[in-house]
């Protein structure tokens, strides 16, 4: 028999619940008080969690729990256990992850609860299926970026279940890589607190090298808006409605559909569930054909009615990416479309007999599930007998509960009595003890035992037994090295010197400022794209031939990794016998295939492989990692209780708010502009109405090198408007445990890269004081994210 494919719906409160089940859903997914997505949903409190995990499998449905946003050490470690406890052992029938750390610690103390890779953990390829697949992962919610193609190719490659969205609000940003609303507004995304900086209005402005740092440009107070601006959002995405295209969909191998909207009212929720019930039925009929598949106009109408912004689109599952995506002004429509929301219902069957002489009994079923009861024996009537009608009115009564009758037999002997109210309470009795016989049926006791949890410091190794991580990759250089050459600029003898000497990197982004930084000393590692590694590598090995010393060479990957030449590792086994030192991977995606290659061993994860907390650090270490980033989104004090004996920090960089399938400069070109995409690696500038731009850089060709063909798997990188530094924080950066800083080059002029970096030499290795040439931002090394 062909599996069904699962419809899931939002379930933004309890009653959204109820709506979305009774309108068609086959599951929900919902949040919690805690560690969901949409802190700012209604959510469910933990009493309600438990009932409604009841309720559902009473139902026969199943619900899914978010637990989708990065968690710190403390929350880990002390928090985790004690709310998933009871919700496992009552039979929550899955958990949303995001965070490694997450997914390690969900597999050794609740051993049976199914776990979805989130949308926000970025799986983009069939190598990412095959690695979760192999970590207990169940299914995989695939990135919403992804073609109907590559969700084909990727269910070929793996038995995991995939999960896609259907329907509902598109994110600018891949999930999971937007840093916009923490940066700027101190809310994250990754904590579920987006501000939805998306949906505000930017000029679009052509790149003039600097020309985002221009001190003219005064920045205006909030109520003062800019005088040319017009509205226009050209990051706001338009909602997703793929009602038209849902056979591919499925076709394409997807087991669950997922409607976005746990933000959004319960008659939304349910009247877009009851539209995709009614064709995913259809669909799944014997002898369906596509070609007879039609979507009505009123049915599509309800649709954009129940919410849309400025129309809808299909979503990236046709086209890569493109302005019909966009809505460039704002627009925002809910219909006055009216939604009767339903009681969901599961049907029971039933047995009454009344005979003399025994005692009076109901058996119920529900589905695999039977309970009897037995009240008193009837008495011989001494006026009118209880009649088999009689009986019926009473036991059709079900209305306060989630049950209804799919049949009832009733055996009555003549010219018996029992009183009514005895009848009454044997229902209530009997449907009370099939509904806990049914939600027990789902429950647990195999949770593993806490332990010492309640302290996270017992899981922290102690201080004085950590030690800096060495490099274990015959080709790489050890970041520990402190015999190097005598600097030519030495700081004076009375500053203050760190007690340890730190390991410095760069990473830059074109070959002029790659090779300004190839002949400074003290740089141990320079970072550089796959594009200008092998012109790089030849002006290294020229160095070197000259007698100087040249750091070790790592090819940074691109941010986001789909469509990757098919000879990719072949390309990369090449470079490193050339003298590569190893690589960098910004997303999960090329970690795990970089994993199944066998190149773990000389991988350096960015901090955009997220390790906010040891567990997730751990997860890393085991698959033999070389190298972590410190993320970008802790505190000072949150860094400090993390173990960062193997993590690199960055020190200086224009910091990456975003990274999108969209492209600013196409889908805003012609008109006055004159900006088009040329496929050339060009900018372009987000202003918005405080005065602060934003550079935008296109990544046309992320895979081109000297070996590999061209692609289409382009993206946008949306920068920060000021860099961030801490040139005036070394010491409290060193007493945290770090031993290894980089500097990150990306929009700067080469000499102004190497201006910078000069700097931050001098105050991480020889503690000069910082000459504060420039503003910078300390992001959340102060304040941290909520």
């Amino acid at each position: 028999m062909k599996k069904k494919t699962e419809l899931l719906a939002p379930a933004g409160n309890y009653e959204c619940l109820r709506a979305v089940l009774a309108s068609g859903a086959d599951a929900a997914y919902a949040g919690g008080p805690l560690f969901g997505a949409r802190a700012y949903a209604a959510n469910f409190g933990q009493d309600e969690l438990l009932e409604a995990i009841r309720e559902v499998h009473v139902l026969g449905k199943k619900l899914y729990l978010t637990v989708n946003t990065l968690l710190k050490n403390k929350e880990l470690y002390g928090e985790l256990y004690d709310y998933l406890g009871p919700l496992y052992d009552a039979g929550l029938d899955a958990v949303l992850v995001q965070d490694f750390g997450v997914l390690s610690f969900l597999r050794r103390h609740f051993p049976s609860l199914p776990i979805h890779a989130s949308t926000q953990m970025t799986v983009t390829g069939k190598e990412g299926m095959r690695f979760l697949a192999t970590a207990g992962v169940t299914r995989v919610v695939a990135a919403r970026e992804l073609s109907l193609e590559e969700i084909r190719s990727m269910h070929a490659a793996s038995n995991l279940e995939i999960e896609t969205f259907i329907h509902g609000a598109l994110c600018y940003c891949y999930s999971g890589r937007c840093l916009m609303s923490s940066m700027i507004g101190g809310r994250s995304g990754n904590r579920g607190r987006c501000a939805q900086p998306c949906r505000l209005p930017y000029e679009v402005l052509p790149f003039e090298k600097g020309d985002f740092r221009n001190p003219s440009v005064r920045r205006r107070k909030k109520d003062s808006p800019r005088e040319n601006s017009t509205g226009f959002t050209p990051l706001s995405m338009k909602d997703m409605n793929t009602i038209d295209i849902l056979p591919e969909i499925v076709e394409a191998g997807a087991a669950s559909l997922k409607i976005e909207g746990r933000m959004k009212q319960k008659e939304y929720a349910a009247g877009v569930t009851e539209i995709y019930r009614k064709y995913l039925d259809l669909i799944e009929a014997d002898g369906f054909r596509r070609e007879n598949y039609h979507v009505s106009e009123e049915d599509r109408r309800r649709l954009n009615e129940l919410f849309s912004r400025g129309g809808s689109c299909t979503g990236y599952y046709q086209s890569y990416h493109g302005k019909n995506m966009i809505d460039f002004y704002g627009s925002k429509k809910t219909g006055e479309i009216s939604v009767t929301i339903e009681e969901p219902k599961e049907k029971i069957s039933g047995k009454l007999i009344l005979a003399a002489g025994e005692p009076v009994t109901l058996s119920l079923h529900c589905r695999k599930t039977a309970v009897t009861m037995q009240g008193d024996a009837p008495e011989p009537a001494s006026g009118r007998p209880v009649t088999k009608e009689d009986v019926l009115s009473k036991l059709s009564r079900l209305g306060g509960t989630v049950f209804e009758w799919e049949n009832l037999d009733i055996e009555i002997e003549d010219g018996l009595f029992l009183p009514m109210k005895e009848l009454n309470e044997l229902r209530r009795n009997a449907v009370a003890e099939l509904y806990n016989a049914v939600a027990a049926g789902y429950g647990r006791s195999d949770r593993k035992p806490r332990h010492s949890l309640e302290n996270a410091d017992a899981y922290k190794t102690p201080e004085t037994e950590k030690t800096p991580a060495t490099e274990s990759h015959p080709k790489t250089e050890n970041l520990q090295e402190t015999e190097k050459p005598a600097p030519t600029e030495k700081a004076p003898s009375a500053e203050p010197q760190p007690s340890q000497r730190m390991n410095l990197s760069a990473s830059c982004e074109d070959e002029k400022t790659a090779e300004l930084l190839l002949n400074e000393e003290d740089l141990c590692r320079l970072y550089v794209p796959l594009r200008i590694f092998d012109h790089v590598l030849a002006r290294k090995k020229e160095l070197e031939a000259a007698g100087k010393t040249a750091p070790s060479l790592f090819i940074a990957l691109p941010m986001i990794s789909r469509r990757a030449p098919e000879d990719l590792i072949e390309v990369l086994q090449d470079a490193l016998h050339k003298g590569a030192s190893g690589f960098l991977v910004r997303d999960p995606e090329m970690l795990f295939t970089l994993c199944a290659a066998g190149l773990s061993g000389c991988t350096v994860c960015d901090a955009s492989i997220y390790t906010w907390n040891d567990e997730a650090s751990a997860f890393l270490k085991g698959l033999g990692i070389l190298q972590n980033t410190v993320p970008l989104e802790l505190n000072e004090g949150e860094i400090r209780h993390r173990d960062n004996a193997e993590s690199e920090m960055l020190v200086y960089g224009y910091l990456p708010l975003m990274i999108s399938s969209q492209c600013v400069r196409s889908n805003c070109s012609g008109g006055k502009s004159g900006m088009s995409c040329t496929g050339c690696r060009d900018r372009a500038l987000l202003a918005d109405r405080l005065g602060n731009r934003f550079p935008v850089q296109c990544e046309c060709t992320p895979w081109k090198g000297e070996d590999t063909e061209k692609n289409t798997a382009c993206y946008n990188i949306i920068y920060n408007s000021l860099p961030f530094g801490l040139p005036d924080e070394s010491r409290k950066v060193s007493d945290c445990g770090i031993r290894s800083v980089r500097l990150s080059f990306t929009v700067e002029k080469p000499e102004e890269a190497l201006r910078t970096f000069r700097e931050y030499r001098g105050i991480y290795l020889y503690g000069k004081a910082p000459e504060q040439a420039g503003k910078v931002t300390k992001g959340h090394f102060k304040r941290g994210a909520l």
